[in-house]
Order: C-alpha cells, then sequence, then structure tokens
C-alpha cells in the first residue's frame, strides 16, 4: 500500500526548483504565452481541456508560483492544468501569472462542441433528472514520511450533480502547490438540509475515501468540509479543507 499512497501525492518524490540570476539577467524582459489550449481550438462537448503557460526570462525558462485562469465563469489554478465542465459554446481563455511580483496575462479563443447530432441526451456524464452543481474546493494536504515533511494548499474546481431522489455525484480536481494535479470523483447524498459523502481518488485500483459532510437544500447552496488522515507504514497523508457549490 506505501507505494500507492505516495502516488496520491506525487510530489513527495521531487524538489522543487528555482533559478538564479545576476544583474545581466534579471535585466532580461519576461515573456509569457499560453501553450495549451492554441488560439482557435475546438473540443469535443465532454473533453478535459489542457491548460499550460510558458514563461521565459530571455532564453531562459522560469516559473510562475500563482498562475490563475478564468475560462467562462469557471476559474482553475495552476501553471498546467484542466478545466472541465463546460458546455458547449465559444469561450475566452484568460490567464493571470505572478512572477516576481509582476503580472502577465494572455489570452486564446476556444469552441466546445456540441454533442455529435446535437443530442444532449445518452450517456453524457450527468445523471437523468439531476440538477448541476459548480463551485470551487479549498484542500490543504500534510505529509509525513519517507520523504520527509511537506504541507500544502491545493485549490481547485467540483462540478456536482443531485438527482430528484437526492442521489449526489460528480468530479473534484485541484492542484497540489500550483503544480501537481489530484483529482476525485465525489460520491453522496442529500436530504433534509444536509449533504455527505466522500471524495473518492482511486490509485492503482485501490479507492482512498475522503469523507464529507455539509448543508444544502435541493437547489440551494453547497458547502462542505472534509478532514482525513491516512496511515501506512510510517507514511503520513492528511487532507482537510472544504468545498462549495451553487446551482446552475
Amino acid at each position: 500500500m506505501q507505494p500507492r499512497l505516495l502516488l496520491l501525492v506525487p510530489l513527495f518524490a521531487c524538489t522543487s526548483s528555482g533559478t538564479s540570476s545576476g544583474d545581466s539577467a534579471s535585466a532580461l524582459p519576461i515573456t509569457l504565452r499560453i501553450v495549451s489550449p492554441k488560439d482557435g481550438a475546438h473540443f469535443d462537448w465532454d473533453a478535459k481541456i489542457p491548460l499550460e503557460i510558458g514563461v521565459k526570462q530571455g532564453q531562459a525558462d522560469v516559473e510562475a508560483r500563482v498562475v490563475d485562469w478564468t475560462v467562462g465563469d469557471q476559474s482553475f489554478q495552476g501553471a498546467s492544468t484542466t478545466a472541465f465542465g463546460l458546455d458547449p459554446g465559444d469561450y475566452t481563455v484568460l490567464v493571470d501569472a505572478v512572477v516576481d511580483g509582476d503580472h502577465y496575462g494572455e489570452s486564446v479563443k476556444i469552441t466546445v462542441d456540441e454533442k455529435p447530432g446535437g443530442d444532449t441526451g445518452g450517456d453524457t456524464g450527468v445523471p437523468p433528472g439531476s440538477v448541476t452543481y459548480l463551485g470551487t474546493m479549498a484542500a490543504h494536504v500534510w505529509y509525513d514520511g519517507s520523504y520527509g515533511t511537506f504541507d500544502g494548499d491545493c485549490p481547485g474546481n467540483v462540478t456536482v450533480y443531485i438527482t430528484d431522489v437526492g442521489v449526489m455525484s460528480g468530479t473534484g480536481h485541484c492542484v497540489l502547490d500550483g503544480q501537481f494535479d489530484m483529482d476525485f470523483v465525489i460520491d453522496g447524498t442529500q436530504g433534509k438540509g444536509a449533504i455527505s459523502g466522500a471524495l473518492v481518488a482511486d490509485v492503482d485500483g485501490t479507492e482512498y475515501r475522503t469523507p464529507f459532510t455539509g448543508t444544502g437544500k435541493d437547489g440551494q447552496h453547497l458547502d462542505a468540509a472534509y478532514d482525513k488522515t491516512f496511515n501506512d507504514a510510517g507514511e503520513s497523508l492528511r487532507i482537510a479543507g472544504t468545498w462549495a457549490a451553487d446551482p446552475q
């Protein structure tokens, strides 16, 4: 189980790197470009759309520690992440990155195509008779084990579906330390003004369930909190935070 537990947070086998430069290097201009998506690109109606930037100072790659994306009415974070849950239509993808305290921006236009034949029914991933909720998650991750210790924020987004009988499903995605993706399946129920369930991560066929509880009436704001520690063979991984979503 130990290797799978560590795969939940892949950065622990890595060390962060930075760049240092003399006065002549620091005078070189910083340029930002959107590597993905390409301007004018089309995506299938159910695609996860890769969002990635490249930043250079002169000819050298540099790191942007804070990267915020806006796609329609949704926000995503990270220099390399994904957008999901977008309805068919045309979108402007905006990015704002902070490098050495200064903001740099860029934008491209993309299109999310309709389902072939214009049919919005069938296996769309949206349960029949459900209400769609979109929102954000604010997670924090702590690790203590053979690779040392770490704690960092993992902000992201959630897409939640709740059927007319209170069955909850959906997905969550966050970016740990601005660099590493973590994906979850949302599994739960809603009833009598309360919600409960779990954020489920599947690693090598093993499920890791982080329970959540919260409030939310049918068709109204959802608010949930979670806190779970996984322990195995001297490895400790804790995931805690909140998620919130509103009906669309």
